[in-house]
């Protein structure tokens, strides 16, 4: 059976201080001590394309007879969560199903390694959790220490994990944002949680907490002492999706060399977060409609199973505009039960706005172990009421994370995330911001001819030309 290594780029431990490729980083180390594989794949993220392919090109002309290369992985790993990271990694992995795979944890972010980790106990597949330590850490100082980690292979601990993960992530299961926009869906998702068979849609942007609300119907209703489990339905396959959720029997397809139960089946009497489901295709959509009807699932390969499983579906898609372009299928927008939507953060208002941040600059003093919580100087508070935040309140927690972690009692506009401060006035909402941007617009489309932007926009040239000049 062929062998193959999945490492991430190590962004860090792969280069030295002056950026060229460590001989002790663990990418290398696994090559110069370790290597015993068919073949090597370094994961990489968004904007790392240049260092990976420098591991690559060195690692090629060291080891010229190991078969090693790249691949990214689509992901940001500023608005990236476990949920939609893990399903990544399942298609990836499910590529290689009749090989050895190794996953090393001395490569990737925390979140990246309890992914590996719930991957490993969860598939069924011939996967190891390698641990590989530098010289210098290794007991005899000259050879890299290679280390087996050994978990049970058990669906409860893991089931256990993932909800222990999504709940010290977001740390507001059981809690609630109160604030005027927020307090009618919060109020609605309550009731809903009381009423145990009912399902529901949750509508809205990325980032916005949809995932959010549905762990707190789930962690609000009788079910909570039962598994909360979450699939971004957009990162699989058809097939691979049939698969994760309903199961499948040993033979049934190629690459299905053991029984492995679904999703639904792995959370019986507990709840099933589908995200994205607005993507998926009308073959899983009846799949899905005929257990919203039956309440029973049909492994692949296999007899149908009766499986008490709510469901909480959400979408960012426009779902009435999909129906009428048949797109997604009405019964199934039906049968799915009660509509929530969330608003995206910009159209909070200010003081809701500052209830929100408030509110997570608490859940993060406690998450980072400060004694007080983090000052907002009044500038930095302008600076978040005018963000348009693309990325909703999954953005806005991460921006208070780099507050926490590179502030000290009073945070300033200086201490945003790199990528906030390069934001352009595209996304801002002040006034003056929005007029110059317009101004630029209108001069490009009258190719830079004053006095015709300035008839176009119904001001006197003059005026137009201290504005320019502003």
């Amino acid at each position: 059976m062929k062998k193959i290594l999945f490492t991430w780029l190590a962004t860090i431990n792969d280069f030295d201080e002056k950026g060229q490729i460590s001989t002790i980083g663990p990418n290398v180390n696994m090559h110069a001590y370790h290597w015993e594989y068919d073949q090597h794949i370094i994961l990489y993220t968004r904007d790392y394309l240049d260092s990976a392919l420098q591991l690559l090109h060195y690692l090629k002309a060291k080891f010229s007879n190991h078969k090693v290369n790249i691949r990214k992985l689509d992901i940001n790993e500023v608005y990236t969560d476990l949920a939609s990271l893990k399903n990544k990694i399942e298609t990836l992995l499910f590529e290689y199903s009749d090989w050895k795979i190794d996953l090393l944890l001395s490569t990737g972010t925390g979140l990246m390694k309890i992914a590996w980790y719930i991957c490993h106990t969860n598939l069924n597949l011939n996967t190891r959790l390698l641990k590989v330590l530098s010289p210098v850490d290794s007991r005899d100082f000259l050879q890299p220490e290679l280390y087996v980690i050994d978990v049970e292979q058990s669906p409860v601990p893991v089931s256990a994990l993932i909800r222990e993960t999504n709940i010290l992530s977001n740390k507001i299961s059981n809690e609630r944002i109160i604030t005027k926009t927020l307090e009618q869906t919060y109020d609605r998702a309550f009731k809903i949680a009381q009423a145990d068979n009912v399902s529901v849609l949750i509508l809205g942007n990325t980032g916005t907490g949809k995932e959010v609300l549905a762990k707190y119907i789930h962690y609000n209703s009788a079910r909570k002492h039962k598994p909360f489990i979450s699939v971004n339905c957009s990162a699989f396959s058809e097939q691979l999706l049939e698969s994760r959720l309903f199961g499948h029997k040993k033979g049934s397809f190629t690459g299905a060399y053991n029984n492995a139960k679904g999703v639904f089946e792995q959370a019986d009497g507990g709840t099933v977060f589908l995200d994205e489901i607005g993507d998926i295709n009308t073959y899983m959509q009846q799949a899905i409609l005929r257990f919203l009807q039956e309440k029973e699932i049909q492994p692949i390969g296999a007899n149908p199973k009766k499986i008490d499983v709510r469901i909480i579906a959400a979408t960012n898609k426009d779902i009435q505009q999909a129906i009428s372009e048949n797109k997604f299928r009405a019964d199934l927008f039906f049968r799915l039960g009660i509509t929530l939507e969330l608003p995206d953060f910009i159209r909070y208002k200010n003081d809701e706005k500052l209830e929100i941040i408030n509110f997570f600059l608490e859940q993060k003093r406690i998450e980072f172990g400060r004694k007080k919580i983090i000052k907002i100087e009044e500038t930095l508070k302008s600076f978040l009421f005018a963000y348009q935040f693309p990325g909703n309140i999954r953005e806005l927690i991460n921006i208070i994370d780099n507050l926490y972690v590179f502030a000290e009692n009073n945070a300033e506009l200086s201490d945003l995330p790199l990528y906030v401060n390069k934001i352009n006035s595209d996304f801002s909402l002040k006034l003056a911001d929005v007029e110059r941007e317009h101004i630029k617009k209108v001069l490009k489309l009258c190719n830079n001819n004053k006095s015709q932007a300035a008839n176009t926009l119904g001001i006197a040239l003059n005026t137009l030309k201290n504005k320019i000049n502003d």
